[in-house]
């Protein structure tokens, strides 16, 4: 687990293949950088597979003249339209 101590401060660490795992548990903090985590209460374990296909969709919104766009401003740009619209941007509706 020792080898792994830097990448739980960050809240997962990653597994040979790609998979990562989430951590949850208590911190301990010292200006504002997590020192240590104790009490681990709950993992999440994400599994890495290719899903071909799966961006086609997306992809129209990820470029602009034949350049990639920050996914920052394209997901503030998704959230601010469909709240405004009155759509939850994790329905999947557009």
């Amino acid at each position: 687990m020792y080898a792994y101590e830097e990448e739980i401060k960050r809240g997962f660490f990653t597994l040979p293949g790609g998979h990562r795992v989430g951590v949850c548990g208590q911190v301990q903090t010292e200006q504002g950088k997590i020192l240590t985590m104790s009490h681990i209460t709950s993992l999440n374990i994400r599994i890495a597979h290719e899903i071909n296909g799966c961006g086609v969709d997306a992809l129209p919104y990820l470029m602009c003249e034949d350049e990639f766009l920050s996914t920052h401003c394209v997901a503030a740009g998704l959230w601010q339209n469909n709240t405004a619209s009155g759509s939850d941007p994790y329905s999947g509706r557009r």
